[in-house]
């Protein structure tokens, strides 16, 4: 995600790292990484559990959430640091075609700003060292 985050970002995607660290913890990975996007502390696991990420005792399980309009529309349980972004790209291009209004006007700017795209992805120092 850190390496296509330009790219997402063109396409109105905008990412978020939860983990259950602590909010130094994650600092210092962000800035190790270079992590380009927020990251949310949730020591206590609600953000984790409310989105329904499976996790084993403080590691939550790399899940790739795409909200639009407020809504989950695509989920990724099985999410690779090697490929998440090209998969989230592709899940997004199949949405468009699936959805693409036929005979309307382009939204202005003000209504673009309610479809950016979200992207929650459960942050662990393992899986961007590997």
């Amino acid at each position: 995600m850190r390496d296509a985050n330009e790219e997402l970002q063109k396409k109105g995607v905008k990412i978020y790292g939860v983990s259950f660290d602590a909010v130094a913890t994650q600092k210092a990975f962000a800035e190790k990484q270079k992590l380009p996007y927020d990251l949310i502390a949730d020591p206590e696991g609600k953000v984790v559990a409310a989105f329904g990420v499976p996790s084993r005792g403080k590691f939550a399980s790399r899940t790739a959430l795409l909200f639009k309009d407020g809504k989950l529309v695509w989920r990724d349980p099985k999410g690779s640091t090697t490929n998440q972004a090209e998969v989230v790209l592709k899940a997004m291009a199949k949405d468009t075609k699936r959805k693409a209004p036929q005979g309307k006007a382009p939204k202005g700017p003000a209504q673009r700003d309610s479809e950016e795209e979200r992207i929650f992805v459960p942050a662990r120092g393992r899986d961007l060292d590997a």
